[in-house]
């Protein structure tokens, strides 16, 4: 199905919603010695180290990152957002 601006796109968002619970199931139900593995297929392990990198990686040897993974590279920079945020409050009330 094709969404165009201003339809409904109710069945889009529980879409992506159903495809979110299976992956976290995936996830959960794998024992640890996989998930390692599977973080960096799925590209949630480039994701971080791009995100958590202090050098530009675009100097980096093709292939020493792996598969990016674009949703877990913006989930990786919010959550450092707001751990920066968090952060700055704490030091404001010290």
């Amino acid at each position: 199905m094709i969404y165009r601006k201003g339809e409904d796109q109710s069945g889009l968002h529980s879409s992506a919603l159903r495809q979110q619970i299976e992956a976290t199931d995936i996830s959960r139900s794998m024992p640890l010695a996989n998930l390692a593995e599977h973080h960096a297929n799925i590209g949630r392990t480039g994701a971080e180290n791009i995100v958590n990198s202090k050098e530009d990686v675009r100097s980096a040897a093709p292939g020493s990152i792996g598969p990016v993974s674009a949703d877990h590279m913006n989930r990786a920079k919010e959550r450092m957002s707001r751990a920066k945020a968090t952060k700055s409050r704490e030091m404001k009330r010290k």
